[in-house]
């Protein structure tokens, strides 16, 4: 068999030790310059139900419609389930509300959520804390839920102003951290991190009729050996030997802003004081923990305890007894110095009167008329109109010991005068690099993190075992290191090898003589130049909701690959992987794949459905996706794409077909060349063909079906046109039922007849109007 070489071989690795988190944009739901406003249409026996306090504690969906207004869009979701939601909120006067759009159409989605939470923060006079907290999470760079103000309706009476937060679940991670398949674990009240044993199970105890560690996902496997790890680590580890234990399993940096958050906002309902309300997510790129906050609404001078003064309280000794996970952490000189830093960071940039008034301002003057209107808001509590404008800058009631303002400005004072600022090691992040086989060299860039601006940053690599030879890395903005003085450092590495092993770290030297490494311990390595097939991914859609379906009849997202060689490709062993630190993660089945064909993966994690189903789902938001080796070859990259955020039912590959760079294509084209845009008009054919697509003036649909029904969507989801009873040549001309035409973008046709069961999709097809 004549073997062939990869032409172009670029790779892109992210370490395993690191965590680049995506902050999502607010998108419509979540825009915080306007208020607006959910409207809920359901049965007054409904409301009876949903409102008896015999079923306070329910968990029952009833069915709704919901009506969505921001003043730019105006949405209907008919059938979404509808319940109340919360812990102490279910027994108060103003309620709290669950939306579900999943719960009795499967698989549905509003602007990528599933689910809404409505808060009704009754005990908040101004009903702006936790709204603030969200936002200052965001501006950190924290993997937290979006938020923002919006007023409820129920069956056309207003029932207040209330906090639209993000629920948290596998679309909020996906959307973070760019997969979903570890574990996800809620915290309720009781968590507190201390070590039980190394058994998993033991950490499923129960408190209130429910797990402290509720596990959300993967629950058929139900596995907490990961937890228990952690948390063994966590308390049982040397202090001399935390660093490299806990790192290699938590994002410690990023918990170190969360702490420092906490105690700014004066957050005590978290873990660190009142061993409650917190996320973790097992994330599965980097294999560390993720840290994700939740519940803000008692901050900001909300407090239950009149001997403790949340303005001034101690930081450094600011938890109760035994919480883990903040005293051993602060245990440790390096991360204390970095915390330290962390928090002066945020007082100076985001919590000054000056930036934080400003928004208070802004946020109070866009809700006032909608708190004014609020009638729910004085129930609990006997709130009035003045103690609302009166909570921004003085103390409330019996649990209202500051005004928001008056509170910043305490926090700010004491937190200055405490903070204890000593030069920061630096920290070393956001690793990646480039192998380029072409061009024999490997490109740097990491970002480092320190308090001082002249750093002296190099790489230091290690050929087939050979000494270790050292580059400089450079934030000049001339390296490939992004803007000059950023914090980003970049740099060439040239490989003097033809083959072999290479191993490398990074290390970062300030003008106190401290020194970063990354990783902190042990190496990097890469197999280098190994002797590769033809082989390549060529196209892949990573959010397929209507455009190709398997043969199950689920629209999951999927891999085309491509022998772009003249010879037979085996592909036994061959390894496929999201993951470039976990490359054997799926193994490609026994078969040979011939020249210029094809073989389509379905990435939807359920290998049970066939031979072709890896087990593993795309991120729409990006990741990087691999063709590996075998062991044999020591699963040494053969073509890998590190692939940016995916738009729904677009398609992305390779324009030239088998050898061009990526684009997104104005077509589909799973099993086909990608540069096949015309779609040739069909002989016998059992599917809808659409010709021509792209189009202009009209398409002809051609189909085999008996007598169909045709429906036209938008990308949105909304449908744009509908014809019953088509004919087996049915002419197009790009318009809507009104007959006016559509403007130029991608719509999907669907085909779908009525049976004895109800309605059936029959086919659907991606197509484009370019006017």
């Amino acid at each position: 068999m004549k073997k062939s070489l990869l032409l172009i071989f670029i790779i892109l690795f992210t370490n395993t030790l690191q965590s680049q988190t995506s902050i999502p944009d607010l998108g419509e739901v979540f825009k915080n310059d306007v208020v607006p406003r959910i409207d809920i249409i359901t049965t007054q026996s409904t409301l009876t139900l949903l409102f008896d306090p015999a079923n306070a504690y329910s968990y029952t969906e009833y069915y709704a419609d919901f009506i969505f207004n921001n003043g730019n869009i105006i949405d209907t979701v008919y059938n979404i389930g509808f319940r109340i939601r919360g812990n102490t909120s279910r027994v108060s006067a103003k309620k709290s509300f669950k939306i579900s759009f999943n719960t009795f159409e499967p698989g549905r989605k509003y602007n990528g959520l599933e689910k809404m939470n409505l808060n009704g923060e009754h005990n908040d006079p101004s009903i702006t804390r936790s709204v603030l907290c969200w936002n200052i999470l965001r501006k950190i760079g924290i993997s937290a839920p979006r938020a923002n103000h919006v007023e409820l309706y129920i069956n056309g009476d207003y029932y207040g102003l209330y906090v639209n937060i993000e629920h948290i679940d596998e679309n909020f991670i996906e959307n973070r951290f760019g997969n979903n398949d570890g574990n996800l674990y809620k915290c309720y009240y009781g968590v507190d991190f201390d070590y039980i044993s190394d058994n998993g199970d033991s950490y499923k105890f129960q408190s209130n009729g429910r797990r402290t560690y509720q596990l959300k996902t993967n629950t058929d496997i139900d596995d907490y050996s990961d937890l228990a790890e952690f948390i063994g680590i966590l308390n049982n580890t040397s202090l001399a030997n935390l660093p490299c234990e806990l790192e290699s399993i938590f994002n410690v940096d990023a918990y170190l802003k969360v702490i420092a958050f906490d105690i700014l906002t004066a957050n005590w309902d978290g873990p660190i004081w009142n061993k409650n309300n917190c996320y973790i997510y097992k994330n599965t790129a980097t294999g560390k923990f993720e840290y994700i906050p939740y519940d803000l609404d008692n901050t900001l001078g909300v407090s239950w305890f009149s001997w403790i003064n949340w303005g001034t309280h101690d930081i450094y000794n600011w938890s109760q007894d035994n919480r883990p996970i903040y005293e051993r952490i602060l245990d440790i000189p390096e991360y204390r110095d970095r915390f330290s830093h962390y928090m002066n960071e945020i007082i100076q940039d985001y919590w000054t009167s000056t930036v934080q008034f400003s928004e208070i301002d802004q946020i109070k003057s866009m809700i006032d008329q909608s708190v004014s209107n609020d009638t729910y808001r004085t129930l609990d509590y006997g709130f009035t109109m003045q103690d609302y404008h009166n909570s921004f800058f003085q103390p409330i009631g019996m649990h209202l010991s500051y005004g928001i303002k008056d509170y910043i400005v305490a926090r700010e004072q004491s937190a200055l005068s405490q903070l204890v600022l000593n030069d920061i090691t630096p920290y070393l992040s956001d690793f990646n690099n480039v192998v380029s086989i072409d061009n024999q060299t490997i490109n740097i860039k990491i970002k480092v993190t320190d308090n001082q601006n002249n750093l002296t940053v190099k790489g230091w690599f290690s050929e087939s075992g050979g000494s270790y030879n050292g580059i400089t890395l450079f934030d000049d903005g001339n390296h490939d290191d992004e803007q000059a003085n950023d914090g980003i450092y970049g740099g060439i590495y040239d490989i003097n090898q033809v083959s072999g092993t290479i191993d490398y770290y990074i290390t970062a030297l300030d003008n106190q003589n401290q020194t970063g490494r990354f990783p902190r311990c042990n190496d990097l390595n890469l197999n280098y130049n190994p002797t590769t097939p033809g082989l390549v991914i060529n196209e892949l859609m990573a959010s397929n909701d209507g455009t190709l379906a398997d043969e199950n009849d689920e629209y999951d997202d999927w891999i085309e690959i491509y022998n772009a060689s003249d010879s037979d490709i085996d592909l036994s062993g061959l390894q496929l992987s999201d993951n470039p630190n976990t490359p054997n993660k799926w193994t490609f089945p026994n078969t040979i794949l011939q020249p210029d064909n094809y073989l389509l993966i379905w990435a939807d994690n359920d290998e049970n459905q066939g031979d072709n189903h890896a087990n593993f789902k795309l991120s729409s938001p990006g990741e990087t996706l691999g063709i590996y080796a075998s062991e044999y070859d020591g699963f040494a990259p053969i073509d890998v794409v590190t692939y940016p955020e995916q738009t729904t039912d677009i398609s992305y590959g390779r324009i030239p077909n088998g050898t061009g760079e990526f684009v997104f294509l104005d077509y589909v084209s799973p099993r086909g060349h990608n540069e096949n845009s015309v779609v040739e008009p069909p002989g016998d054919s059992t599917e809808m063909i659409i010709y021509p697509n792209p189009f202009a003036d009209f398409t002809t649909i051609y189909h085999t079906y008996d007598e169909p029904s045709l429906l036209v969507f938008n990308t949105l989801g909304q449908r744009v046109f509908s014809a019953d009873e088509i004919d087996k040549t049915y002419r197009w001309q790009g318009v809507n039922n009104n007959g006016e035409l559509l403007n130029s973008g991608v719509y999907y046709i669907s085909l779908y007849q009525l049976t004895r069961h109800g309605w059936m999709k029959l086919d659907v097809k991606q197509i484009l109007i370019q006017r």
